[in-house]
């Protein structure tokens, strides 16, 4: 360097710094500063290092120096309450921040809390919120303000887990225009808009250091603190950067640890780079500016995914829009690149397939037992991936040959239709990490079924380690502070699996280069090389400089780039359709296509004139099938090419298999179902016999023997086949229907059966129970939860699933969707105050369906419609039930039935006293198989349609005698009327106190009225009202909140005293009470009625006051309370535990089924709770249906986004008898 230069340089720095330094002297420091020196502290005093604000230590406390470093150390509270600092609680004195402000901690949290403070001055008592907090919540930070804008605090977390213990610089700065800012070691963690405004002093006042406290919370911190400062300016980044930089030197460990890169520089062998998932590649990235791809790779078929799509909406929370993807590590193929090759798995046909990086070309392709739904991961020359048949494969990185393969010892070997294939009972959907010559994993799905933490040694396969595990490990396992963790599927958050290295901070998280506009455009997949961040949209990918929103490099992909990785000089990018692109440095001449494309082959042999005859009127088309012994592929083939079966071979020999997967691929028949296609699948997998095949029980629809040498057990291939319409086919080629299940029941009506029961008489699912299969449909297209729509129906060994303007029809054995379909208006929502519009007749195989003012008659085996019924111009069809068979419908005023779906329609009909019913004012009886009318009804009032139900012949509702319930003409109300917002909805007070009402039975078969009986409240303030017809009773039971003259409590039978205490004065306040009725259904006549007191306050917001009633087995259930149903005597109580109690019961012979946080049961006979399944939530009404021997739970928690890993439809049947692997290594076999 020339003289002149240096000097120049000199001249350069010098001004710069001026500048710098006076720029900083125009800044004004912290207003507020504590230092925690021994200098600082007299006693329990504090003395400010800035300031006049000096503060008291509550509780525990000691000095510590390290290396230079001094700091205060709080321990836990000495007494309750006590700890923290306390500063001030005096307006004047705090000196608080109003405009603007910043606030900095130096800090080491040593033991987590639900709410913890670290500094500040908040109140957050529900209704009064005021002030500022800088605190953490469970493993994060966040910073907590109200101002005058909201006039509510909001807490912003920080996107960065917290480690324990561990030193972290703190700054969380709020600009006075709109934006909160949380800084974590010196960087921008997390900024949120909303407040706006001066900040809201908080009063009463308690500025405290080391405390979370106001008026109604008292939470002491525990840890170490170096400094706290509080400015009434907003720091800039530059600022909160060079304060981090200047002092980070004097904490140990304050910086995250780097992550470890394994394989060499230029690779990329697992997913996301590295073990800590960090996404960063250490080499700079030089792409060609034209955008044009080297090479693009097409498989044969597209990712499936694994779970279905997310639910539309969260009204709850007023969200209208599609909730935000938490299982998406199967939307794509993403790729590892190591020494020159490309690997990656598909989902779709179960291949691991190998590339060459530079030409895209393909080298070889290995097919698994199952799909292969994470990126595998590169150790050496050997490839790691797991699989959805429970196992870890190892194959030769050179010639994907098979090295070994091995699952959790103790997993069990039972497979089942899951996400619609036969899989493991315990998949492996972490991936593979590996660290050195050891391999870690996790398998399982369902808590109640085993999930499995496994290390194996990666030269042989050898299990070193199995622990089970409390969390559903699905998505990528990772390294963090030592410790491996995997994500839990939709819970919030990760599960630890293992320690691995010493305790050290997180690597700090990709995108730290993207700039957040950039984020929000190109929101997939973010990956960084030194100088540039890359990112994907819905049709491109781009690159982006520090700081820079606008891209300096794009290039257009096929679909959404939510896959990319960073190798060899070049950005490897998978898209949901399961391409793979390849750009680099260099300018492609012509990009090469390798698009892999089905090759027909030879057309399968012929079968037997009897196998064709039998494949020509398959009682169903859908669902599985199982060939036992797979020969040479021509039965398989031929079922697949002819229905839509997913046909499922299986075979003792190791290499026929692995010849027939790789002949099948080729064709394009292997692996997930294409329904686009018209035709079906094909799956191979490995069993070591025949006489008890490691399957669900009555899966499969169809099953015969691919080899005529083959023997299996008749009990063992009845047991597979389906119990409704399964098809055993023996060796002269005859087809054999299973038998029905005894005691299997039905629910063929929203509340069960045409009486309203909420029961259906199952009596096969009364003992322990365990999951069958689980998949669609998903939250999608089902109502919003909150909304409380109609229940699920089932039958025959067919499941309905009703959506938004939707329904599903099932295999209820397999969970095979045999047919969806849209049905404009059909949604119903509130239906506790209205009733169902679906019926299932599963004998005739029909469907009954009412949409707007239609009635749909569908063929129950494809949904096409065979009849419209109509309920008249101007009218809309309200109830809809069969009995004996006669359809019984009514009509409503159109518009009454509710659909609107939003937060204002959730309370308007669905939580809270006082709501309206839906009531018809008219009903008819229609023949369904000619659609002749029977006979007609007009009532002298409006019918509450929650209380029609059918039975003993008979018809029974109740009738307001108010004559301004009615329309006065089919499209107008009659004076008086008209100002009600929705004609057709009434209170109950309106309907059966202002003018009376009766009781009322109407011959079925003629719909002349057989009696009528006066229902006399004795008090007002009716809530809900249902009725239920069982055998010769019919069941009256209504909510109202009325003062208690005894103490809350059962009461005993009629005539006798009651065993609680006796009569006290009556209680200040009125509570929730139960009204029972029982009459005669002959005649009306009263046999036995009771009133029972919850003690629950009024105006309850989780549904208390609407619990329908249910009745199974001679007990009539009024939750709590459990009666004979003859008497009226008490049998016992029982009380949910978990949850909030959101949700109404459904009940078997013996057990009742409800939500208690997860899916709960409660057995009759035993008189405990048991939980079916933690992994996920039903709805908030009923979706939890006993029927076909079978417990059927389709999704239900839709808009639902508290932590459970699962959702998604699942049924449950008797457990069946676990067996457990054949030990830690499985024998290898060829390729």
């Amino acid at each position: 360097m020339r003289a002149s230069d240096s000097f120049l340089c000199v001249v350069w720095l010098v001004l710069v710094l001026t500048g710098l330094a006076r720029v900083q002297g125009e800044q004004p420091g912290p207003r507020q500063q504590w230092k925690f020196t021994a200098s600082a502290l007299d006693g329990n005093q504090l003395r400010p290092a800035i300031g006049k604000l000096a503060g008291e230590i509550k509780g525990s406390f000691s000095l510590s120096e390290q290396s230079g470093l001094d700091c205060l150390r709080l321990g836990p509270a000495d007494s309750p309450p006590g700890g923290g600092i306390l500063l001030t609680t005096e307006q004047d004195a705090a000196d608080l921040p109003v405009a603007a402000m910043s606030v900095e901690a130096w800090v080491a949290v040593d033991e987590t809390a639900e709410w913890g403070g670290i500094v500040g001055a908040v109140l957050d008592s529900g209704t009064r919120e005021a002030g500022w907090v800088l605190g953490y919540r469970k493993d994060r930070f966040y910073f907590g303000l109200a101002t005058e804008g909201p006039g509510r605090i909001t807490y912003l977390q920080s996107g960065s887990p917290m480690l324990l213990k561990a030193w972290y610089h703190l700054v969380a700065t709020y600009d006075g225009a709109g934006e909160q800012r949380l800084y974590l070691d010196g960087r921008l963690d997390g900024r949120r808009a909303g407040q706006q405004g001066a900040i809201l002093r908080p009063e009463p006042l308690f500025y405290c250091i080391g405390a979370y406290r106001d008026d109604n919370d008292y939470n002491p911190f525990t840890g170490r603190l170096a400094e706290v400062s509080v400015w009434h300016r907003a720091l800039g980044p530059e600022e909160v950067a060079a304060r981090f930089e200047e002092r980070k030197n004097l904490f140990p460990g304050i910086e995250p640890q780097r992550p470890g890169r394994p394989g060499a520089e230029d690779e990329w062998v697992t997913w996301r780079g590295d073990n800590f998932r960090s996404g960063r590649a250490p080499q700079k990235m030089d792409l060609h500016p034209s955008g044009k791809p080297l090479w693009i790779y097409q498989p044969r078929h597209g990712p499936a995914p694994a779970w279905p799509g997310t639910a539309g909406s969260d009204h709850w929370r007023d969200r209208a829009t599609a909730e935000k993807p938490k299982v998406a590590f199967d939307w794509v193929n993403d790729v590892v690149v190591a020494g020159g090759r490309v690997y990656f798995g598909s989902s779709s046909d179960d291949s691991l397939r190998c590339l060459d990086a530079g030409t895209g070309a393909l080298l070889w392709a290995h097919v698994a037992g199952g799909p292969i739904r994470l990126a595998p991961t590169v150790s050496g020359q050997h490839v790691l991936f797991g699989c959805d048949d429970g196992a870890v494969y190892c194959l030769d990185a050179r010639d994907g040959t098979l090295r070994w393969k091995t699952r959790p010892p103790s997993a069990p070997t039972l497979r089942l239709p899951g996400n619609g294939r036969i899989m493991s009972l315990a998949p492996v959907r972490t991936g593979v990490l590996v660290r050195g010559e050891t391999a870690y994993f996790g398998a399982g799905l369902f808590p109640e079924e085993g999930m499995w933490y496994c290390t194996v040694n990666v030269e042989d396969g050898r299990i070193l380690e199995e622990k089970p595990i409390g969390h559903s490990p699905q998505g990528y396992i990772f390294e963090r502070g030592g410790w491996l963790h995997s994500q839990a599927g939709r819970s919030h958050g990760s599960g630890m699996l293992g320690k691995v290295a010493a305790r050290s901070k997180p690597v700090v998280p990709v995108p730290s280069l993207l700039p957040r506009q950039a984020a929000a455009n190109f929101p997939y997949g973010p990956v960084e090389s030194p100088d540039l961040a890359f990112a994907g949209s819905g049709s491109e990918v781009a690159a982006f400089e520090r700081g820079n929103t606008e891209p300096v490099w794009t290039a257009g992909v096929s679909a959404a780039a939510r896959g990319l990785a960073l190798a060899h000089g070049k950005l490897f990018v998978s898209t949901t359709d399961g391409r793979i692109h390849a750009f680099g440095a260099s300018a492609p001449g012509r990009t090469r296509v390798h698009e892999e494309k089905a090759r027909p082959g030879e057309p399968f042999p012929p079968v037997s004139p009897a196998l064709d005859h039998l494949i020509r009127t398959l009682p169903r088309s859908r669902g599985y099938a199982l060939v036992l012994g797979i020969g040479d592929g021509s039965l398989l083939g031929a079922l697949a090419e002819r229905t839509e079966l997913h046909v499922v071979g299986v075979d003792t020999d190791t290499e026929r298999i692995a010849r027939m997967r790789r002949k099948f691929a080729a064709r394009g028949l292997y692996g997930a179902l294409d329904r686009s296609s018209g035709r079906g699948s094909i799956s191979l997998q490995k069993v070591e016999g025949w006489e008890a095949l490691p399957f669900a029980d009555h899966l499969f629809n169809l099953v015969l023997r691919g080899r005529p040498e083959i023997t299996v057990p008749q009990s063992e291939a009845q047991r597979l086949a389906s119990r409704w319409e399964g098809l055993v086919v023996n060796g002269e080629g005859e087809a054999e229907r299973a038998e029905h299940p005894a005691g299997a029941g039905q629910w063929t009506h929203a509340y069960g059966d045409p009486g309203n029961s909420a029961a259906s008489g199952e009596g096969m699912v009364d003992g322990e129970v365990g999951l069958r299969w689980f998949g669609r449909p998903g939250p999608e297209r089902i109502v919003d939860r909150h909304m409380r729509a109609p229940p699920p129906l089932a039958g025959g060994g067919y499941l309905l699933v009703p959506g938004r303007d939707y329904l599903f029809g099932l295999d209820a054995c397999n969970g095979t969707v045999l047919w969806e379909r849209e049905i404009p208006r059909f949604m119903r929502v509130s239906m506790l105050r209205d009733c169902g519009n679906l019926v299932l007749d599963a004998e005739a195989k029909r469907v009954f369906a009412s949409a707007g003012s239609k009635c749909l008659i569908l063929d129950l085996l494809t949904g096409q419609t065979l009849r419209e019924l109509d309920a008249g111009a101007g009218h809309d069809w309200g109830y809809l039930g069969l009995d004996r068979g006669v359809l019984v419908g009514s009509a409503v005023p159109a518009g009454a039935v509710r659909r609107e779906v939003s937060k204002e329609a959730i309370w308007e009909g669905g939580y809270g006293d006082g709501k309206q019913a839906v009531c018809s004012h008219e009903l008819f009886a229609i023949d369904p198989r000619t659609g002749t009318r029977r006979w007609r009804y007009l009532p002298a009032g409006a019918i509450a349609n929650p209380s029609l139900c059918l039975g003993d012949g008979k018809v029974f509702f109740i009738e307001s005698r108010n004559e301004r319930s009615l329309p006065a003409a089919p499209d107008a109300p009659r004076e008086g009327s008209s100002s009600k917002r929705h004609p057709g909805r009434w209170s109950y007070p309106e309907l059966l106190e202002t003018a009376g009402a009766d009781l009322v039975a109407l011959d079925l078969t003629t719909g002349a009225e057989l009696w009528r009986e006066p229902f006399l409240a004795k008090e007002g303030g009716i809530l809900t009202f249902f009725l239920i017809c069982q055998g010769e009773h019919l069941i009256a039971v209504h909510s109202r909140n009325r003062i208690p003259l005894v103490r809350p409590g059962p009461a005993g039978p009629p005539g006798k005293p009651p065993p609680a205490p006796p009569a006290v004065p009556a209680l200040p306040r009125p509570t929730l009470h139960y009204d029972v009725r029982v009459l005669r259904t002959h005649d009306g006549s009263l046999n036995w009625e009771r009133i029972l007191n919850t003690g629950r306050r009024p105006n309850l917001t989780h549904g208390e006051q609407d619990r329908h009633p249910v009745v199974t087995g001679g007990r009539l259930v009024v939750e709590p309370w459990v009666l004979d149903v003859y008497t009226g005597e008490d049998l016992f109580t029982f009380a949910r535990r978990g949850g909030s109690g959101c949700g109404s019961l459904s009940a078997s012979s013996g057990k009742l089924f409800y939500r208690a946080s997860n899916l709960a049961e409660f057995d009759l006979e035993s008189r405990e709770q048991r939980l079916v399944s933690k992994a996920a939530r039903p709805g908030c009404w009923i979706n939890m249906i006993p029927a076909g021997g079978l417990l059927l739970v389709p999704e239900g928690s839709s808009g639902c986004i508290c932590s459970y890993p699962v959702q998604a439809s699942m049924a449950f049947g008797p457990r069946p008898t676990r067996e457990k692997a054949p030990g830690p290594a499985l024998p290898t076999g060829g390729n």
